[in-house]
């Protein structure tokens, strides 16, 4: 389920939807995929999509389809859409070889003696 909530303070909003659920500041309210779509584009709103919604979303007809197209700037079938919104994740693992150096007397930095002051007389 997709999740909705208000993205600034201000009145609670009823949804004009099926669910006719009351949005209000701070809590986020789990609605329908297909229903979250009519409020795509509307800045008094933020809406969440979770992985589960994608197999919901794939059965979406043309006008839905023509709203998330342009929502995630898009051109083509659904499936492209929902490649952009959920986008797989690469688990690809680079081994770093450690690099030691080995040290030896010709490398190390000979330690300079400080040599007393010497005083003058005068």
């Amino acid at each position: 389920m997709s999740k909705i909530e208000l993205s600034s303070k201000g009145f609670p909003v009823v949804l004009s939807t099926k669910s006719h659920a009351k949005v209000v500041f701070g809590e986020s309210i789990e609605i329908d995929p297909k229903e979250a779509l009519v409020y795509l584009g509307d800045n008094r709103f933020k809406i969440t999509f979770d992985a589960l919604d994608k197999k919901i979303l794939k059965t979406c007809n043309e006008h839905q389809t023509a709203w998330l197209r342009k929502e995630f700037n898009v051109k083509g079938d659904i499936d492209k859409v929902l490649r952009k919104m959920f986008p797989e994740v690469n688990t690809i693992k680079k081994v770093m070889k450690p690099i030691l150096k080995e040290r030896t007397e010709e490398s190390k930095k000979p330690k300079i003696a400080k040599e007393p002051k010497k005083e003058t007389a005068g």
